[in-house]
């Protein structure tokens, strides 16, 4: 049992880097890192890197590159702040914000029918009844409920309503 349960997750992981490869056509920065960092900057007006790197649960130096690439392709600015020039505001420019206005149609739609088209319905159905089941069993570390509808976080919307719909 236990190596068809690990077989289980293998697969599933195949599929998530099934998802970030497809969804990575779609963007012109890294899907998991670059794009989710540039949505989460143009949610909140005057980020500080801090900040960021709390909200994406990442190290301060990682957090660095990341703005340096963001900043590298244009998509972000950074500017001292004007009450303390120890602290530095992100923002995100027109190119940014025309790369996540791009990002909105993004069809995941059609994603999913490429990835689910070697199933029937009733399998699909099957499919989705278990992959609820293995959700269930999974709980936050304080034995509450988790939110688990969005496979890239909990600043990204889950697929069903649209990549940046939600927060639109």
């Amino acid at each position: 049992m236990a190596n068809q349960s690990t077989e289980v997750i293998k697969n599933l992981m195949r599929i998530m880097s099934a998802l970030r490869t497809h969804g990575a056509q779609h963007y012109r920065v890294h899907f998991t890192s670059q794009t989710r960092a540039l949505f989460i900057i143009s949610k909140h007006e005057n980020l500080t890197k801090g900040e960021l790197s709390e909200l994406l649960d990442i190290r301060p130096s990682s957090t660095s590159d990341l703005v340096r690439k963001l900043t590298d392709k244009g998509f972000i600015t950074v500017t001292a702040d004007s009450n303390d020039k120890r602290v530095s505001r992100l923002a995100v420019t027109e190119a940014g914000k025309e790369l996540l206005n791009e990002s909105t149609g993004t069809d995941f739609d059609s994603i999913a029918q490429n990835l689910t088209q070697g199933l029937t319905a009733e399998e699909q159905e099957e499919l989705n009844q278990l992959l609820t089941k293995m959700l269930a069993g999974l709980k936050a570390e304080d034995g509450e409920d988790e939110d688990f509808s969005s496979p890239f976080g909990p600043h990204f919307p889950p697929f069903h309503r649209g990549f940046f719909n939600r927060f639109l």
